[in-house]
């Protein structure tokens, strides 16, 4: 036992100075080889740079997972952008078309570079294309509507402007009727214009009376008249039958002074039981050979020699002298005096 225990004592002694001498060498070349500056730097190398590379590449694949992630959230929002602005659009009555359309333009803005929203970004344009040609014609409904009401609201001023005119001339007219009625217009196509008050001239303007100057036989001047010719009788012929009249019933001895508005002569009187005619011309019967040779007959057969021509301007009292007795206006009073006198005879 002694010598067993020996051997095991001497054999452990042997491995512990092997395992001494190994830890001796390794801690030498582990001490020689770190005092290498060049092999320190090979170890950090080799363990930095692939942990870098490593470190690299899985925030790289982070990244990558969260942009996609991203970018499939903004996809989803996007489609639902586009469904909430269309929807809400229909289902809220308190969202204007213009402002619809501005959600939309923004809408599409948002949309454009995404391929995987192509049938969104149609859907939008197509609702923004609608929206649009809508606001065109609500804009020209609008518009018809607007200018109705104006056309409309001008109508009414109108109608109620003509409304107040045609009163105005109602009263007018009343006013017209009985200045007209005082002045016996019905039986009076002359009047002078300095014994008319303003109201009597328009209210004779507005009958058809017209203003003339005309030479009057009984004043020796031009004076203003207003005259309404009856028929075709020029304004001259019925100043000068009026004016006639009027010289006649100023001429002593003259009475039953008649105007005749038929194929008669224009002014018959009575003077010492005789009667006499007096026929104004303004120069319309010379070129109708036929009735003014009638009309002399007429005169000739009904008043022999008691009837004169009165012409309008002395130019023509040549020209109708050679049918009978004949008187420019400017020697009437002197002619009557001599028309007059065959009365004696």
């Amino acid at each position: 036992m002694i010598l067993l225990g020996t051997v095991t004592m001497i054999k452990i002694y042997q491995y512990s100075n092997q395992i001494n001498l190994f830890v001796t060498q390794a801690t030498d070349w582990i001490t020689s080889f770190l005092s290498n500056w060049a092999h320190i730097a090979i170890i950090v190398f080799s363990i930095t740079i692939p942990t870098y590379i490593i470190n690299t590449i899985v925030e790289r694949i982070k990244e990558r997972k969260a942009k996609e992630r991203a970018y499939r959230s903004r996809i989803y929002d996007l489609k639902e952008k586009v469904r909430e602005t269309i929807t809400n659009y229909y289902n809220n009555h308190d969202i204007k078309l213009e402002q619809f359309i501005e959600s939309l333009k923004e809408v599409l803005k948002e949309l454009r570079g995404y391929e995987e929203l192509d049938e969104q970004r149609d859907r939008v344009e197509k609702e923004l294309k609608e929206k649009k040609n809508q606001l065109i014609e609500w804009a020209h409904e609008r518009s018809v509507l607007r200018i109705n009401a104006e056309k409309e609201a001008k109508e009414k001023e109108l109608w109620a402007l003509e409304e107040k005119e045609q009163m105005i001339r109602n009263r007018l007219e009343n006013n017209k009727n009985e200045i007209l009625e005082r002045l016996d217009a019905d039986s009076n196509r002359v009047f002078q214009k300095n014994k008319l008050a303003e109201k009597e001239i328009n209210a004779l303007l507005g009958s058809e009376y017209n203003f003339v100057n005309e030479y009057s036989i009984l004043e020796k001047r031009r004076i203003p008249v207003l005259i309404k010719p009856f028929g075709n009788h020029s304004f001259s012929h019925e100043f000068l039958v009026w004016d006639l009249k009027r010289l006649l019933d100023k001429t002593n001895g003259i009475k039953n002074i008649q105007e005749h508005l038929t194929r008669d002569a224009d002014i018959t009187f009575i003077f010492k039981n005789k009667t006499f005619a007096l026929e104004v011309e303004t120069g319309k019967l010379l070129s109708k050979h036929n009735q003014l040779k009638e009309k002399i007959d007429y005169m000739n057969k009904k008043y022999s020699k008691r009837w004169m021509f009165i012409v309008s301007h002395r130019k023509l009292a040549t020209k109708y002298r050679k049918f009978g007795l004949t008187s420019a206006r400017s020697r009437m009073s002197e002619n009557l005096s001599k028309l007059l006198e065959i009365a004696h005879t």
